[in-house]
């Protein structure tokens, strides 16, 4: 029993070791699988960390690439790869990786070019620094690296303490489809008319200028005698000019030879023009009247040019004070045997010359412009005598070879006695202005008339036809609409829109510019009576006001769109009273196209009033929307479609049948950009001046999701203006990831 008893005590002892044994198996084992399992929890933690990590560096890269590459068509703002690289620095700043910014350096952000390759679809990526339109933003969490090596947490306890990551995004301009949808209606000269200047500043002067046909004026010319002329000007740099003519003979033995020639000068320029004159001939000289051709200058004497029928070349040289020039209409009188000729004529001032309407005066007209002593403008009133001189009345006549006005032609001249007829007034006003030439039959006067002291029309010749041909040598003027009848009838209008001055109706004009003319009035009467491409095609490309700032504003785009060689194509549409694309009007609209000179060459065609007058914006944002939808014209389906409209009005044109109804139009505007927005295409407006409609512009580029730019001041301010957000335009270029 007792032994029993001890062998169930050992066994208990004995289980009791076991069972301890395998407890302190279990510990082991639960120690070594802790130690596993801490080891796959620090390694799923790193993990974690490092995907996190890898995501928010490609979330940085992309972000970087896309703000680097959206300022590479911008060059408004400076250097446009500067900018890049530094809003790639700031915007992978701003994407914080583990609660940090990610620095980069310089090597982390590449520029190249990206094309779409045909073989594959996918874009090809080449390094350039040339006009690049594409950026390669490298993100780097790596030893080395400004932002350092991502630092790993658990995995130190396998001597693992950072590890290296790196992500890379590729963003390209994307190429576009752009479509500029300009404002021709009648206003957009507005602001360089007289209507405007107690408003700003008007600097029509650049408009004279323009219309000058300058290959007319100074081409060779060859008389009814046989000799030929040339004229050059070269500017001496101390306030005067030196004018040399060539004067060949024709060899023809019939043609005598040139006894002398006499080069017709104003007065005030004679002087000079003798003292320093010169010849080839050493030829004797003299000034004044020339008997002989009548036309008084510069006389070369003694000349014998083209003796023996043999073809001869001289020169003839003489200065002039450059003011002389504003209103030099040079005339070459050639007598030869019992030949003579003083048909040939050159101009040399900056623009036409109208008869006695030679001189511009005050260069610039604006709120302080003193119409009343400026020297340009002659104050011609009805039913009121004249103070004229023989001397302003008699210009032209000099020039075409005429005497003078005596005293008693002068006094009927500047006589009202038959101005209760209007047809007789303005008989005087174009002899006054030396339009006509009155045959009076005075003793000593010019000959022809029945010598009364009454202009009658038959005792009129013309001196100067009115420029509506198409080659006019007698103004140098390219053609314009209109006529002499109807120019004195605008200057003599209380009612024409420079002598009206009532802001709220936006006339800042003046009742003293009535019956005062010059050049600056005939080109008001250009702008508010003649516009038109039928009517007057030298004013296109005119500098009128909004008009040209706009038109250079658009061909300064055209050239930030070709620098920047981004694949685009330009094309254009308008609109007046109803809307203009290139299938109405091919010569001066646009389909979409690469030749970016072409385009800008329609650009210089344009003009104010160029078809209609009113505003229909609706029909011309659908007229550029049919543009940028033309495939079978230019327009790409894989390009970003951009609108760039402007006007400087408000609408007052229906969108169907069009008629004037401004509220409709502006309902009608609305809905034409929506139905454009909805083809995805991207509307951006500019509006310029102070009448313009702002509110509907800038809702027309909300709903285009696109902007809205305005322009106004001085017309030198909003000029600047225009050609700063025309820059910004150009550049503005949607952007995508391609990697």
């Amino acid at each position: 029993m007792k032994k029993h008893m001890q062998v169930r005590k050992r066994r208990r002892v004995e289980a009791g070791a076991r069972r301890a044994r395998r407890r302190g198996a279990v510990v082991v084992q639960v120690a070594i699988a802790m130690t596993a399992l801490m080891g796959f929890s620090a390694l799923a933690i790193d993990v974690s960390m490092m995907y996190n990590a890898r995501t928010e560096l490609q979330r940085a890269a992309d972000a970087a690439a896309l703000a680097a590459a959206s300022a590479l068509g911008d060059y408004s703002q400076g250097d446009a790869l500067s900018n890049a690289r530094a809003l790639a620095a700031d915007f992978a700043n701003r994407n914080t990786v583990l609660t940090a910014g990610v620095q980069l350096d310089t090597s982390d952000v590449v520029f190249g070019r990206a094309a779409i390759n045909p073989a594959t679809g996918k874009y090809d990526f080449t390094e350039t620094e040339t006009f690049p339109n594409a950026v390669r933003v490298r993100a780097r969490r790596t030893d080395g690296s400004p932002s350092g090596a991502v630092p790993l947490f658990f995995a130190n306890i396998f001597g693992i303490s950072s590890t290296d990551i790196a992500a890379q995004a590729t963003a390209v301009l994307v190429p576009r489809d752009i479509v500029f949808v300009l404002d021709l209606s009648a206003s957009h000269n507005d602001d360089s008319s007289l209507r405007s200047y107690k408003l700003t500043e008007i600097d029509n002067y650049e408009v004279w200028r323009h219309l000058k046909d300058v290959d007319l004026a100074l081409s060779p010319k060859t008389d009814s005698i046989g000799f030929t002329s040339s004229v050059s000007v070269m500017d001496n740099g101390d306030g005067t000019s030196r004018i040399t003519i060539n004067l060949t003979s024709d060899g023809q033995s019939g043609t005598p030879a040139l006894s002398h020639v006499t080069f017709g000068l104003p007065a005030d320029a004679q002087a000079m023009a003798q003292a320093t004159a010169a010849s080839g001939g050493g030829y004797p000289v003299s000034i004044g009247l020339d008997p002989t051709t009548g036309v008084s200058g510069l006389k070369f004497d003694q000349t014998s040019l083209g003796a023996g029928g043999t073809v001869q070349t001289e020169w003839f040289s003489f200065s002039v004070p450059n003011n002389s020039l504003q209103a030099l209409s040079l005339g070459v009188a050639t007598k030869a045997g019992g030949l003579k000729d003083t048909s040939v004529q050159y101009n040399l001032a900056p623009g036409p010359l109208l008869g006695n309407m030679n001189t511009w005066g005050t260069a610039t007209t604006g709120p302080g412009w003193n119409f009343a002593s400026d020297p340009g403008l002659v104050r011609l009133p009805k039913g009121s005598a004249w103070t004229l001189t023989s001397a302003f009345a008699s210009q032209t006549l000099l020039q075409k070879g005429y005497g003078q006005y005596v005293s008693s032609e002068m006094n009927v001249i500047n006589s009202s006695a038959y101005d209760s007829d209007t047809a007789a007034y303005k008989r005087r006003v174009r002899v006054a202005l030396g339009l006509d030439r009155w045959k009076s039959g005075k003793p000593g006067g010019q000959a022809g008339g029945n010598g009364d002291d009454k202009i009658d029309a038959g005792e009129l010749e013309p001196l100067i036809p009115y420029p509506s041909a198409t080659s006019n040598p007698a103004t140098f003027s390219k053609k314009v609409g209109g006529s002499w009848d109807n120019f004195i009838d605008y200057v003599i209008n209380s009612g024409s829109s420079m002598c009206r001055y009532n802001p709220d109706t936006g006339y800042y004009g003046d009742p003293g510019l009535r019956y005062r003319f010059g050049l600056k009035t005939w080109v008001d009467y250009l702008q508010e009576k003649q516009v038109g491409d039928s009517v007057s095609p030298g004013l296109a490309g005119a500098p009128t006001q909004p008009m040209g700032a706009v038109a250079e504003a658009t061909k300064l785009c055209i050239d930030v769109v070709e620098e920047l060689d981004g694949d685009d194509r330009v094309g254009m549409a308008s609109y007046g009273t109803y809307g203009y694309g290139p299938s109405d009007k091919p010569a001066n609209m646009s389909w979409l196209v690469e030749d970016f000179e072409a385009v800008r060459s329609k650009v210089d065609k344009l003009q104010a009033g160029m078809w209609t007058s009113y505003t229909n914006i609706a029909q011309g944002i659908d007229k550029g929307r049919a543009v940028l939808m033309a495939y079978d014209h230019g327009a790409r389906r894989e390009a970003a479609k951009v609108m760039i409209l402007l006007t400087d009005g408000n609408a007052n044109q229906t969108r169907v049948n069009p008629t004037y109804d401004e509220a409709q139009a502006r309902v009608d505007t609305e809905q034409a950009a929506r139905d454009a927005a909805a083809l995805g295409i991207q509307i951006h407006t500019v509006s310029v001046g102070y009448s313009a409609d702002q509110e509907l512009m800038q809702t027309v580029a909300e709903i285009g999701r696109g902007e809205w730019f305005h322009a106004e001041g001085s017309i030198a301010s909003y000029r600047a203006q225009l050609e700063s957000i025309f820059r910004a335009l150009g550049g503005k270029r949607p952007v995508i990831l391609i990697q």
